[in-house]
């Protein structure tokens, strides 16, 4: 990274980034990149539009940077806006994903995998499907607060703020979204043991 942004508190590495200094706004996409597109993923659940979204992302803010009023604290803002593009794929794909054994076995195409081996990683793949595919059938205001909770770590506060609701609002969402999860997978409760 830039080490000239390194010494600089936030606020003047954005009003930098406002005024059109590009160097500023790489350092703010380099800084948050990695962040974005782990948060894509774990709520998207497709590695192959990752890149995709992440650049969505910062166009995004690019183009809303004028807008921020230091309100929240950048990350909070950034986030927002990955979840607002996240649930807008959502509502675009509601679609699901396939596995199949070819796809399995082609993620190590080096190694001759023993049929325990092969038997083990389908279960595990299986099983990923299962939750993944429980997780999908979240509404998405759900799905969102249960992944930035379970998955992203975030504090209660830190959710609301990027998801402009209450506190109580975002604990209400996420029992919701694990009572629903738990009813998905109840059938499955014997192979997630």
């Amino acid at each position: 990274m830039n080490k000239q942004f390194e010494t600089l508190d936030e606020v003047e590495i954005v009003q930098l980034a406002k005024d059109g200094d590009e160097k500023a706004f790489e350092f703010i996409v380099k800084k948050y990149q990695n962040k974005v597109a782990n948060l894509i993923f774990k709520i998207i659940g497709d590695a192959s539009i990752v890149e995709d979204l992440t650049q969505e992302v910062f166009l995004r803010v690019i183009e809303s940077l004028k807008e921020y009023k230091f309100g929240s604290a950048l990350y909070t803002w950034i986030y927002r806006i990955t979840v607002n593009i996240c649930i807008d794929e959502i509502r675009r794909r509601q679609r699901s994903r396939a596995y199949s054994l070819s796809d399995v076995l082609s993620q190590n195409p080096k190694a001759e995998p023993s049929h325990s081996h092969v038997e083990k990683t389908v279960e595990q793949k299986e099983m990923r499907e299962i939750i993944e595919e429980a997780i999908s059938k979240l509404p998405p205001e759900y799905k969102t607060a249960l992944i930035l909770r379970e998955f992203e770590d975030l504090p209660y506060e830190e959710i609301a703020r990027v998801l402009k609701i209450r506190v109580g609002t975002v604990k209400s969402r996420i029992f919701r979204a694990r009572k629903l999860l738990a009813e998905h997978l109840k059938e499955y409760k014997d192979l997630l043991k």
